[in-house]
C-alpha cells in the first residue's frame, strides 16, 4: 500500500485526491498539509511513500518543501503540482530534486501513474 500525503492550501483538491483514491486498493491518503511548515511537520511524524505537494504552498513554497523532503526523507516520492505548466517551472521542480511534475489539469490516469512509479527518477510527467 502506498501511503500519501497531500499538501495543498485548496481543501476541495485535497478532498478531491482523497476521494479518487479511496477505491484504488494500493493507495492510502494518509495525511493533508495546507502549508509548507504543516508539510514537513507530518512528513516526518507520518513518513509516506508519496508527497503531492502544491508548487505554491505558504509559510514555504512546495519547491522548499519538496528539496527538505528529499534531504531528511530521500525514498519519499514527491511530486509537485501546479497549474502553470511551464518548461520554467519544471526546471525549477527538478533542480529542488522533485521526482515528478503534474499540472492540476492532468488526467486522473496520469496522477495515479505518477504516484505509483515508486523507482524511477526525474521529472516526468507532461499533462
Amino acid at each position: 500500500m502506498l501511503r500519501i500525503l497531500i499538501a495543498d492550501e485548496n481543501r476541495e483538491f485535497r478532498k478531491f485526491v482523497r476521494r479518487i483514491s479511496e477505491p484504488e486498493p494500493d493507495l492510502a491518503v494518509i495525511g493533508e498539509a495546507t502549508s509548507g511548515p504543516e508539510l514537513l511537520m507530518l512528513a516526518q511524524q507520518l513518513k509516506p511513500d508519496v508527497a503531492l505537494v502544491d508548487i505554491a504552498l505558504s509559510g514555504m513554497g512546495g519547491l522548499d518543501g519538496a528539496k527538505r523532503i528529499k534531504t531528511e526523507l530521500p525514498e519519499t516520492r514527491v511530486i509537485l503540482l501546479s497549474l502553470v505548466d511551464e518548461a520554467t517551472v519544471r526546471d525549477a521542480a527538478m533542480r529542488y530534486g522533485a521526482d515528478a511534475f503534474l499540472n492540476k489539469g492532468a488526467p486522473i490516469s496520469e496522477m495515479f501513474t505518477q504516484i505509483r512509479a515508486r523507482k524511477s527518477r526525474g521529472v516526468a510527467g507532461r499533462a
